[in-house]
């Protein structure tokens, strides 16, 4: 018997859905099995499930920072769902549901990993509170509030593993926050990136610059030179040597673009090894979808219009729109330059109103 397919047992049809949870069920546990904490991503706790080595449980921990601070601010049982709180989740889970329902009919079911989403109890130990507190002020007061492997709800995601992720042969398509990378350089050669920075963001964000043509050997090194990144100049070299790498990667490339175009949905190709192109045992290449979905709603197209507008009328942003305003621009940039690259007409396409382009620096601007 294939015991994986009970964890993906739930009230919800096809192959997500979302378990919600009468009052009776509180001291449960995802399902009964064991989870033994593994790594902390960006927006997740990952777990392994004992038992079931094709699988990977992923808890939203966002959720469990909030629960916490709302029933320790209450003095209520840390193991407690308010009503409200639980009404908000659903919410929550079945906008997780409805995208990612609209990414399978998007790449197809083969191209991105099955799952199913829940609203249960996991075991969250001090050193995760520790993480997920980080330089937070209220971190020692809820860690001596918290006993180690603590049961606290939230939104856990149980996914089919991939097997492919960190292999040889496998390469992930992911941008770095190119100022960070920037930043690191010496005074030299961070003046020159920076010239090239300014550039290549309005070229491929806004249209400008028309001279240059990321198809052109000399403008892909300078594109290259930007990123500072192995990985971009791995995946270009790719594109340029093999044909039916760049044939999987033209049509991933073009569906992610008309995915966000559509739908309007942040597609985070940011974290590493959210999507991996793999080489498969018959020689030939394919790709995965990880994760690309945030638990947090971005409309990265309409978002970045509204501050973009904001800053044409000189008003100020706030410190976190300004960065959640510099994370559309990293992933609309990498998509757009390769799009460039491998001549796909399409483009993420974010002209403020009246096509004003914001007349600044967008390297002081995003580093000041």
């Amino acid at each position: 018997m294939d015991t994986n397919k009970n964890l993906f047992k739930t009230t919800g049809s096809g192959s997500m859905g979302c378990y919600i949870p009468s009052k009776e069920d509180y001291k449960l546990s995802v399902e009964g099995y064991k989870l033994s904490f593994l790594d902390m991503g960006g927006e997740q706790i990952v777990y392994d499930i004992a038992g079931h080595p094709n699988l990977v449980a992923k808890a939203y921990y966002r959720n469990i920072k909030k629960l916490l601070n709302l029933n320790i601010k209450n003095k209520e049982p840390l193991g407690y769902m308010p009503k409200e709180r639980k009404e908000r989740i659903i919410l929550f889970v079945n906008e997780l549901i409805k995208n990612f329902s609209t990414l399978k009919q998007s790449f197809g079911q083969d191209k991105v990993l099955n799952q199913k989403i829940y609203l249960k109890q996991i075991p969250v130990s001090k050193e995760i509170i520790y993480n997920i507190y980080d330089m937070d002020s209220k971190r020692s007061h809820v860690e001596s509030k918290v006993q180690d492997n603590q049961d606290i709800w939230t939104v856990i995601l149980i996914q089919q593993k991939s097997h492919y992720v960190n292999n040889d042969n496998t390469i992930s398509f992911n941008t770095p926050i190119v100022e960070d990378v920037i930043s690191q350089l010496g005074l030299k050669e961070k003046k020159e990136i920076i010239n090239l920075y300014n550039l290549i963001t309005e070229h491929l964000i806004f249209g400008k610059h028309s001279n240059i043509n990321l198809q052109d050997k000399e403008h892909q090194e300078n594109f290259i030179k930007m990123y500072s990144s192995l990985q971009t100049k791995e995946l270009i070299s790719m594109i340029n040597t093999n044909e039916s790498f760049k044939i999987v990667f033209k049509d991933f490339l073009t569906k992610a673009i008309n995915f966000i175009n559509k739908n309007d949905i942040f597609f985070d190709c940011i974290g590493s090894n959210n999507i991996i192109f793999f080489n498969k045992k018959d020689g030939s290449w394919d790709y995965q979808l990880i994760d690309v979905l945030l638990s947090t709603k971005y409309n990265i197209i309409q978002d970045s219009k509204d501050m973009l507008n904001k800053i044409s009328e000189k008003k100020k942003l706030r410190t976190s729109d300004i960065k959640a305003l510099k994370g559309n621009l990293n992933v609309i940039r990498f998509l757009n330059g390769f799009a460039e690259i491998v001549d796909i007409k399409e483009r993420i396409e974010i002209l403020p109103k009246k096509e004003e382009i914001p007349d600044i620096d967008y390297w002081k601007y995003f580093t000041k």
